[in-house]
């Protein structure tokens, strides 16, 4: 039984996984980086016949020079696609942002998804029941936000996300969370309201590091994918096998 290897490169963090034939993740991890050391191991011990990467940063040259001698793939801008777009600049479109749109046409196929992913920014997609990307949406992500408040004034502190979200601050601290938290969840909900009016039976999707905490703060019929990048990844590989 033939083993693949995808990982997705965010911002911040590397997210691997190890699926086999049937589609079942036989390994999963989370880190701010993988080592060519760890990687090799990876090969070795799952004897990965194939795999796929993508990344929204610049790698090490050890890295790309590793995965280039394996002959496995990279998600680039010449990779084939599994779904139409009406992104007029195709090239520009996030590798992330591609795979979480296969990752959703395989998990809901001939549906309205709208996929959100929650990181050190927050993009929204939305692809059609018949495959056709129709755009989206790039904006700061919450510890963005409240990072920016702080890094360009002289005296706003840097505040975390809070548990419990008001929208009313009767503080400084509350009044950024307000603002950076609460705006947030504004921001979708509004994005959900506006499309769901035009899309009949919107499929919600939620996934990145911040989806879970988004997700219980919002009363919406949605779902957390936490691993929809590398299911479409995987996607992707199977139908661009060697």
């Amino acid at each position: 039984m033939m083993n693949y290897l995808v990982i997705d490169f965010g911002n911040t963090f590397a997210k691997l996984a190890i699926f086999n034939s049937s589609s079942e993740i036989q390994f999963e991890d989370r880190a701010e980086e993988f080592t060519i050391g760890q990687l090799r191991d990876l090969v070795s011990q799952f004897e990965i016949g194939d795999g796929i990467y993508s990344s929204t940063r610049d790698l090490s040259p050890e890295f790309e020079e590793y995965w280039a001698s394996t002959k496995f793939k990279v998600l680039d801008t010449d990779f084939p696609w599994s779904f139409d777009s009406e992104y007029i600049t195709p090239k520009t479109l996030g590798r992330d942002r591609i795979a979480g749109i296969a990752g959703a046409n395989a998990l809901f196929p001939k549906r309205n998804n709208l996929i959100i992913d929650i990181g050190t920014c927050i993009t929204y997609d939305l692809v059609t029941a018949n495959r056709l990307h129709l755009g989206g949406a790039i904006s700061p992500g919450i510890d963005m936000r409240l990072k920016a408040m702080h890094d360009y004034t002289d005296r706003l502190p840097l505040v975390s996300k809070s548990a419990t979200t008001v929208f009313l601050g009767t503080s400084t601290e509350e009044a950024l969370q307000a603002g950076g938290v609460g705006g947030v969840l504004l921001e979708i909900g509004t994005y959900i309201d506006n499309l769901a009016n035009s899309f009949e039976d919107l499929n919600v999707m939620l996934t990145g590091g911040d989806a879970d905490f988004v997700h219980s703060h919002l009363n919406y019929k949605m779902t957390v994918q936490a691993k929809l990048v590398l299911i479409g990844l995987f996607e992707m590989l199977k139908k661009n096998a060697k």
